[in-house]
């Protein structure tokens, strides 16, 4: 066999290609937050109670 052609080599193509693709997955799966003021969460906390979301621990107020 005779040694690969270096114009035709695309290792390093793929490589990088991959590389960006890893990259944009791990920006995608990160949270992003927001400051919100205490009142917000406080009516974000009421509206995830009330609705089912979250089911509050007797004894263990936050705020």
């Amino acid at each position: 066999m005779t040694d690969p052609n270096p114009i035709d080599d695309t290792g390093d193509d793929y490589s990088r290609f991959e590389a960006r693709l890893v990259a944009r997955d791990q920006d995608a799966t990160r949270v992003v937050t927001a400051d919100i003021g205490e009142t917000t969460a406080r009516q974000l906390v009421t509206e995830l109670i009330d609705n089912g979301v979250v089911t509050p621990v007797p004894g263990k107020r936050v705020f």
